[in-house]
């Protein structure tokens, strides 16, 4: 029997204590004894480890959780099982996970970016490699401090759409102007369409990352490139979608598809003509982080509540991934009436001034006139959006 088996039968022994302070006492020895001797064991003695440590640190304060995963991070040879608990747990615990654990492959990185807190992706941000499948989910479900964290990790890969949405955004978002800019693996036609959007002094550093542009040339390069991509992306993505309208196949289901496969471009294509939209207003749709004009566009076009809620928790939009949080907002949209968004979409019509982005009043759960256990949402009272 080997030295790192007899300890562990040692450390079990102590198992039988109840007293919490032994308990804590056995988790940092067997965390220690694994540590020092995990890359001697066997698969099933590895195994015994893990659901070990599971156990015992699951009734821990998050300090002791906390101890555990600083140690278990770096190890190449920690189970993957304790690992992936620990990298959902909360940000104190998962940070050095998340950060460094190369245990966590890349499926289980997108699952905690898609549903995990901006804590969570900027732990992400800092790891040594980001694919741009990451990226583009990080850049999907982030803030701005987030997206920054992201931009400064020369380590980091963008594909050429992450980096042009991240340019969209920087428009408006001087945070991401700097670090974008800067980066090496920048593309002249990003910098050439953020060049317009920028203060004076990023413009110089524009010009001089790129010697052969000076400010008379380079006005008309964005011209030129503005007309180039709006022109590609017409022929490549709106015709796709007109075929699908056309043969009677722009449905509700295909939308999701689009969710569920993560095509961006196709889904705001998609969305747009379905709802009667524009895609500078699809946009803004799904960047309201408070998923009232989401809510009152789908409901519009009597989506159901299935879609709508794949659609609210996807990438594609600004809102919570968190699914506590969502719940109060999928209420609404089930106990909103049709009529009602049909008005304010109207409405919307009517104004060529209006703010977009603010988005209709709805009503909350109180002024919905019914308790949110109700069984049927249907008995609802209805209140009229102004």
């Amino acid at each position: 029997m080997s030295d790192a088996v007899k300890e562990l039968e040692a450390l079990i022994d102590l198992a039988k204590e109840p007293s919490s302070e032994k308990r804590r006492s056995l988790l940092r020895g067997i965390t220690d004894s694994f540590v020092q001797n995990g890359q001697e064991l066997s698969v099933e003695q590895s195994h015994s480890y893990a659901e070990i440590m599971k156990q015992l640190s699951a009734d821990m304060e998050s300090e002791i959780r906390g101890e555990l995963a600083h140690k278990l991070a770096p190890l190449g040879y920690s189970p993957h099982s304790i690992i992936q608990a620990l990298a959902q747990d909360e940000i104190e615990v998962a940070r050095p996970i998340l950060e460094q654990s190369p245990v966590l492959t890349e499926d289980d990185l997108a699952e905690i970016c898609e549903a995990h807190s901006q804590e969570h992706l900027r732990a992400v941000t800092k790891r040594t490699t980001v694919s741009s499948r990451l990226s583009g989910i990080i850049v999907s479900r982030g803030d701005d401090q987030t997206v920054h964290s992201l931009l400064e990790n020369d380590r980091v890969e963008l594909n050429t759409e992450t980096m042009a949405r991240i340019a969209v955004r920087a428009r408006k978002a001087k945070l991401l102007q700097d670090p974008l800019i800067e980066r090496k693996d920048i593309s002249k036609d990003v910098l050439v369409g953020l060049y317009s959007s920028v203060a004076k002094e990023l413009k110089e550093k524009i010009l001089h990352a790129y010697k052969e542009f000076d400010a008379e040339n380079v006005e008309p390069a964005i011209d030129q490139l503005a007309d180039n991509l709006s022109q590609a992306k017409a022929y490549s993505i709106e015709d796709q979608i007109e075929d699908l309208h056309r043969a009677g196949r722009l449905t509700e289901s295909q939308l999701v598809k689009f969710v569920e496969e993560r095509k961006l471009m196709e889904f705001l294509a998609a969305f747009a003509k379905m709802m009667d939209i524009d895609i500078a207003t699809t946009q803004l749709v799904m960047d309201d982080q408070t998923g009232k004009s989401l809510v009152v566009v789908c409901k519009s076009k009597s989506l159901s509540p299935a879609a709508f809620k794949s659609i609210a928790m996807s990438a594609f939009t600004s809102i919570t991934s968190e699914p506590s949080e969502l719940l109060p907002l999928v209420n609404i949209y089930r106990r909103f009436d049709v009529e009602n968004a049909e008005r304010v979409m109207r409405f919307w019509s009517t104004r060529s001034a209006m703010d977009a982005q603010k988005g209709p009043e709805l009503p909350s759960e109180k002024s919905a006139g019914q308790d949110p256990a109700a069984d049927d949402p249907s008995e609802a009272k209805q209140t009229v959006v102004a």
